[in-house]
């Protein structure tokens, strides 16, 4: 009883000469955080680049077409099908993400939402399969955009052929063509191009081709100090912490297995 009240006693003793830490107020507390211009967004993380010029010129042309030419579609842009090539981890999904962002806020796209699969997602194991796997994937991105990853392997394999052959068929359709839904294909640039080369239907629907490069190192301990910032409140400063920060990320990426901004997540 002796040890328990003495304990008791400890903790009201706590209590009475704890204070609470001082109270900060976000954006978030007031419920008036804004959500950032994707277009910005892209553009700190590539630059200027193909990219970004394509988005902010389809975007501004649509929005100057439909002032002239309220009442007739027709005359409005469409979004192009696109391929994304470049090594794994540099970004191809979040681009995916901004893109499809930006496309909802200007008009093009209905919902803007990235639907993902991967070449062996929509191959199945049996003759038919892949068709049906194409369908639903096309009607779960009807509106967004369909993504997919390693497009490289359609075509391959029989299942695959059966897959490439129904999504070109399906690119088509009057309920998916003419930016109804974007289909972006992301792999490899060389084994995208081999790919191209031997489906020339393939190649014809998608025109628009935009190459991720590798991070290098100054941009990835850019990067990495602007997501502790924003997302932990920590900002590393020192020369030293920068110098030693960019030089592990120098060795980093000189390694074979170097995972680009994925590596910088984990970090």
């Amino acid at each position: 009883d002796e040890e328990f009240f003495s304990t008791l006693e400890e903790k009201k003793q706590l209590f009475l000469e704890w204070s609470p830490s001082p109270l900060v107020l976000t954006k978030f507390d007031f419920g008036k955080c804004v959500r950032p211009d994707p277009i910005e967004k892209l553009r700190e993380r590539r630059g200027e680049d193909d990219l970004v010029r394509y988005i902010r010129s389809i975007t501004e042309e649509y929005k100057v077409c439909k002032e002239i030419w309220p009442y007739d579609e027709s005359k409005w842009p469409k979004a192009s099908n696109i391929i994304f090539h470049g090594n794994s981890g540099t970004g191809k999904t979040d681009s995916a993400n901004m893109l499809g962002e930006a496309l909802k806020n200007a008009g093009l796209l209905v919902s803007g939402e990235t639907t993902i699969r991967s070449a062996s997602d929509l191959e199945g194991t049996v003759v038919g399969e892949a068709q049906k796997l194409v369908q639903e994937a096309m009607e779960e991105a009807l509106g967004g955009i369909l993504l997919i990853d390693e497009a490289y392997e359609l075509g391959r394999s029989e299942y695959g052929r059966q897959a490439q052959t129904k999504l070109i068929a399906m690119l088509e359709e009057e309920k998916y063509n003419n930016g109804k839904v974007v289909v972006i294909l992301c792999g490899y640039q060389d084994k995208m191009q081999k790919m191209m080369r031997r489906n020339q239907g393939m190649a014809s629907r998608f025109k628009k081709e935009f190459l991720f490069q590798d991070v290098e190192p100054e941009k990835a301990v850019k990067f990495i100090t602007k997501e502790l910032r924003e997302l932990y409140f920590i900002v590393p400063t020192g020369e030293e912490v920068q110098k030693s920060l960019g030089m592990f990320m120098k060795m980093l990426r000189e390694s074979e297995n170097f995972g680009n901004y994925r590596d910088c997540n984990t970090i």
